[in-house]
Order: structure tokens, then C-alpha cells, then sequence
């Protein structure tokens, strides 16, 4: 499916703020997507689909049921992350079960390459021309295998 700015097909019939209220508490609750989706009768596909939309959405400014369901699921990520980092920084030693979750569950933020996935997705969203942005690239694959 395309996703692109003011889109309004189909799959967003199914698509109401009751809905996104259920997926995002399931999913804050722990339930994996595919689990979250399937207990509100819509394919694990279909919520990917709306986060992708919502992002687009989200990007352009425009409020949409997408929208509310990205800003949502953020909102509880946020939560989890600063809970878990309140927990390490508390105790003097820090916290195993808190840090493991933070590099594993949050690995894009916390884990061991997270500086190169972050350097290598804003790299994504510059304008070089291919010759540069591969040089790069290559560049950010030898400082992940350090």
C-alpha cells in the first residue's frame, strides 16, 4: 500500500480513536503487535500500515486517527524508557534487569551500534549523491564491527 500525505483509503474504514485507544493500551501493556492487532479484529499488516501513514502524517503536520496512534505508542515507549533509566540511575551499581531491557528492547537507542544506527538513518535523510552516501555507509559498517 502507498503511503503519502492526506491519504484516505480504504483500510481507514476500519480506523477510529476507540481502535487506536485499544492497540495503543495492548501494546503499552506488553502485548506484541500481532497479538494487539488480532485482539482488536485487524491484521498485524494493517497496524504497520497506519504507524507508516501516521508518520507520514506526522511529518506533514496533519492531525489524523494515524497520527494519534504514532504520537500514542511514542508516548508509552517514552514512559518505559524513563522508567527504566530512573531504575539505573538510582541504585549505585545501576539495574541489570532495567539496563538489559534498555540495550535489547530499545537497542535502536541503547544498544551497543546505536550511535552508528542513528548516525547511518539521519545520513539517509541527507542529499548527498550516491558516490558520498555509500562512502559513508561503508564507513559506519566498519565502526559497527569494532
Amino acid at each position: 500500500m502507498d503511503v503519502k500525505p492526506y491519504k484516505n483509503p480504504y483500510p481507514f474504514k476500519k480506523l477510529s480513536k476507540n481502535l487506536v485507544k485499544s492497540i495503543v493500551k495492548d501494546i503499552n501493556e506488553g502485548s506484541p503487535y500481532k497479538l494487539a492487532a488480532r485482539a482488536n479484529k485487524v491484521t498485524e499488516r494493517m497496524v504497520y500500515y497506519w504507524i507508516a501513514q501516521g508518520i507520514v502524517d506526522v511529518e506533514h503536520e496533519i492531525d489524523s486517527l494515524c497520527a494519534l496512534l504514532v504520537h500514542d505508542l511514542a508516548q508509552g515507549e517514552m514512559k518505559d524508557i524513563k522508567e527504566l533509566r530512573k531504575m539505573v540511575l538510582v541504585d549505585k551499581k545501576g539495574h541489570a534487569g532495567a539496563q538489559w531491557t534498555l540495550e535489547r528492547v530499545y537497542w535502536m537507542y541503547y544498544g551497543q551500534n546505536a550511535m552508528a544506527i542513528q548516525i547511518d538513518q539521519k545520513l539517509d535523510n541527507l542529499n548527498f549523491d550516491n558516490k558520498d552516501k555509500q562512502e559513508l555507509k561503508d564507513a559506519i559498517k566498519e565502526i559497527k564491527k569494532s
